[in-house]
């Protein structure tokens, strides 16, 4: 038998065999099998049935190319990439139709001068602080390590549309792992502010920009040294005791920088509630939780108004409390540090697991997002940096299967299972078609979080009704179902 190749499923390819309506070739499994025959006049099922089987991989004859019209391409940036896949031997390129996608470019924007000073300073910084206070001039030799990052990286014509690649930076890397995971939040919290602002105009100056880049850097920088005063566990799954202990360290981290008057009171609120991204506490994973963490800032200033010499520390912890009262309809520093927590956690190494890949540690924030986030910061996330994290390559893609929240007029919310038409460099903004609605398995301890969906309680529509969400707010990626991680149900509903 002939050559096979892999098939890309480029959007335009997609585009062009739904608009043709045809399958003008046989289409091949990696083992030499017909899984769609050529059909002249296909039925729009029939085409559908085709996308469903593009992620297991499908191929076709070298012969065929010109009916594809398939030019045979070598990418230079992809050396690795075989343009030619024999049977029973498929070599698939990562991103091989993903690096140019949309006006994104594959600039890297870090050097590794930029990961090797934050690595030295960070170093020196957590030993100093896990073995005595913390000093000012540490502080602010970090504040200009953070300013000149944040210039070298705001200065490229590429910054916003270039890779954000501290993964690969930071691979092979010898760091602790509190240090790693730390780089990897500094340089993702400023992608993401940087690009956000940019995106929205919601800024008067680039003074402005740097100003607030370099407060929440600074916030990263910071965030997480409360840990060094606890006893982590170190084990996969947490009981709810151990969840809850687990929630102090906000609280610590902004004890251990209390007494830093460089430190200003806008990076130490951003400390304190950079695990509060929502406004309240109800169906939320939010700590610590309002209360106890009003009560610990009382407690504080009760203890040092006792002491006329700490008035400068009396003066922030009022501020906090102030900061704390006010009812900001979003928190975007806290958001941002989060989702940025949440990603640099996923792709390090810990006691009790590998790090999962940049891709897959996407995806696994959607799902943890339904309860953890707003829905503006994932979109933002997704949108603006999560493709720059990945190398450039789709976190999903045509033919993948979500679930989407959907919010009526009245708040009341609907889970809907739908399929990925089209996709692009927007990957909050999708062209899906409603498979039908669905109930979520939920679960509430140690945290609340969805863990999938429950099959037998879909109810399709007759319809298949299609949707824009770049024109649609009310409905939002909450849940991805990636058929390598997800192989059974993936299965189960391509069947359906």
């Amino acid at each position: 038998m002939a050559e096979l190749r892999l098939f890309e499923f480029t959007d335009e390819i997609v585009n062009r065999l739904r608009a043709e309506k045809c399958i003008p070739v046989d289409f091949y499994n990696k083992d030499g099998q017909v899984l769609i025959g050529k059909i002249d006049n296909a039925s729009q099922e029939r085409i559908e049935k085709l996308f469903h089987f593009m992620h297991l991989g499908i191929y076709y004859r070298d012969e065929d190319s010109e009916k594809l019209g398939i030019k045979t391409r070598k990418k230079d940036y992809d050396t690795d990439f075989t343009d030619t896949v024999p049977v029973n031997q498929p070599k698939v390129s990562s991103a091989i139709n993903d690096v140019r996608l949309e006006g994104l470019t594959d600039t890297r924007l870090l050097a590794d001068m930029h990961v090797e000073e934050m690595n030295a300073r960070t170093s020196e910084l957590f030993e100093q602080l896990k073995n005595s206070t913390l000093k000012s001039a540490l502080t602010k030799a970090s504040r200009q390590m953070m300013d000149s990052i944040f210039k070298d990286f705001n200065s490229q014509p590429d910054a916003m549309v270039g890779l954000v690649n501290v993964l690969e930076l930071m691979k092979g890397r010898i760091s602790a792992h509190d240090v790693a995971k730390t780089i990897k939040r500094v340089v993702t919290a400023m992608a993401l502010k940087t690009r956000g602002m940019r995106m929205f105009q919601n800024y008067n100056s680039e003074q402005e920009v740097k100003n607030s880049t370099s407060d929440l850097m600074m916030s990263a920088l910071f965030c997480d040294v409360g840990y060094f005063k606890m006893e982590v566990p170190v084990s996969k799954t947490l009981s709810t005791n151990q969840m809850n202990y687990m929630k102090n360290h906000p609280i610590l981290s902004y004890l251990m920088i209390i007494h830093d008057l460089s430190l200003g009171s806008r990076v130490k609120y951003n400390v304190l509630t950079h695990h509060r991204p929502y406004n309240t506490d109800n169906n939320a994973n939010n700590y610590p939780s309002s209360k106890s963490l009003f009560d610990q800032l009382n407690n504080l200033h009760d203890k040092f108004s006792r002491d006329p010499e700490r008035r400068p520390i009396l003066d922030d912890i009022e501020k906090q409390m102030e900061l704390f009262k006010r009812d900001d309809l979003y928190k975007e520093d806290a958001n941002i540090l989060a989702v940025s927590s949440e990603f640099a956690s996923l792709t390090s190494d810990t006691e009790w697991r590998k790090a999962f890949s940049s891709r897959r540690a996407v995806q696994m924030i959607i799902n943890n997002s339904y309860y953890t986030y707003p829905m503006r910061i994932v979109r933002e996330f997704l949108d603006y940096v999560s493709l720059s994290l990945c190398n450039n390559e789709k976190i999903m893609r045509p033919g993948d299967y979500i679930i989407v929240s959907n919010t009526t007029a009245s708040r009341k919310v609907f889970f809907e299972l739908c399929r990925i038409d089209t996709i692009g460099r927007y990957q909050s903004r999708p062209y899906i078609v409603r498979i039908g609605s669905v109930d979520m398995e939920q679960q509430s301890d140690p945290k609340l979080r969805l863990e999938g969906l429950k099959i037998s309680s879909l109810r399709k529509d007759p319809r298949k009704a299609h949707y824009d969400l770049s024109n649609d707010d009310s409905k939002n990626i909450i849940y991805t179902i990636d058929p390598d991680y997800d192989k059974q149900l993936y299965h189960e509903i391509a069947a359906l």
